[in-house]
């Protein structure tokens, strides 16, 4: 089995950042890198390391470098992932908006969308 480093890199370092002169944001990428499964470890490291992304979003330096830019994190797989870390995303998607930062996500390239479930408690 691959180490949460192999798949997620240091998980105190933004993967990559950089910006985008076509929508005027700033981009920050986490690569996950190859198949792993949805365990509460790998569920654990991920939101870790999302974490360290948006405390880097907030932090004084990242306001001032990109004099308040919109942020969007990727999240950026290279295999399909587990429908457990889908679902986990799906309800990270919360939190990202709260702190207004997009999160988007990315398959080889391709940027795919969850969506947000909406509860049937507003039916009953």
């Amino acid at each position: 089995m691959r180490t949460i480093e192999e798949i997620f890199g240091d998980l105190r370092k933004i993967d990559l950042t950089y910006v985008n002169t076509d929508d005027n944001s700033v981009y920050l990428v986490l690569f996950c890198r190859g198949e792993f499964d949805g365990s509460r470890d790998y569920q654990k490291a991920l939101i870790d390391k999302m974490d360290c992304y948006l405390k880097h979003i907030r932090s004084d330096w990242f306001k001032t470098e990109y004099k308040g830019l919109p942020a969007k994190v990727v999240i950026s797989f290279d295999a399909n992932p587990h429908p457990l870390i889908l679902e986990m995303l799906n309800n990270c998607l919360k939190w990202f908006s709260e702190q207004n930062v997009s999160l988007l996500f990315q398959l080889n390239d391709r940027y795919f969308s969850i969506h947000r479930k909406e509860t049937e408690s507003n039916n009953q």
